[in-house]
């Protein structure tokens, strides 16, 4: 067998490995910003921009509470000083505990509106964040599988015609676009479990924390 016969033929469409690879980044780029507009994919993104969106005003109604908590207890401090002293010069009771009544029910109200924004909705909404994110990423990770399986096929059709021609011809996707887009997929999947595995102890830790607030609760009657 001659020695031309043994070597194997490459054929590709750039004139260097670094040319080859920056054109395949390119096109990984624009293929996955095209997923991104897919229906599908579009869904989960907005499903997850809810939930963030959310999670943002809860965090922002948690800290003016906790600011009108902070405030509310100052005021309901210095209200019960001065009608303490006003009492012990001779004002009625009756004078101030209307004001003070008020005062303490507003803090008790805001304080638990405080509480059960830390407690109950953020934590909440920061799994549903996981979650969704989660969901998210499979979307564009099966996208991305499609994607690599559709030009896997077009090119096996290619490469049936030159085999009918030749009688045989290999093909390896690794260093191709093929593989790219499936590596890329494979990185996502990888994430996708990551956050749904997260996303699952915060929900068992976040039952147990609230078992044990509800048992604190229960004590103090």
């Amino acid at each position: 067998m001659s020695e031309s016969l043994q070597q194997n033929i490459e054929v590709q469409a750039f004139h260097s490995a670094v040319d080859r690879q920056n054109a395949i980044q390119q096109q990984l780029i624009e293929i996955l910003t095209r997923i991104d507009s897919q229906p599908a994919v579009v869904s989960t993104f907005d499903e997850l921009e809810k939930t963030r969106s959310s999670l943002k005003n809860f965090r922002k109604a948690q800290t003016s509470l906790a600011e009108k908590v902070h405030f509310l207890g100052k005021e309901l401090a210095s209200l019960s000083v001065q009608s303490e002293l006003a009492i012990i010069d001779g004002s009625s009771v009756a004078d101030f505990s209307d004001q003070i009544r008020q005062k303490e029910s507003d803090h008790r109200l805001i304080t638990r509106a405080h509480q059960r924004l830390i407690e109950q909705m953020i934590p909440e909404a920061e799994i549903s964040e996981m979650k969704h994110f989660a969901n998210h990423l499979a979307a564009k990770a099966r996208a991305t599988r499609e994607e690599a399986a559709a030009r896997i096929e077009q090119t096996a059709q290619l490469m049936a015609q030159a085999a009918a021609f030749e009688g045989h011809i290999s093909f390896d996707p690794a260093n191709t676009l093929s593989g790219a887009l499936i590596a890329h997929a494979e990185e996502m999947e990888t994430q996708v479990d990551q956050y749904r595995r997260w996303a699952s102890e915060r929900t068992e830790k976040h039952q147990r924390i609230l078992k044990e607030l509800e048992s604190i609760k229960l004590l103090r009657g």
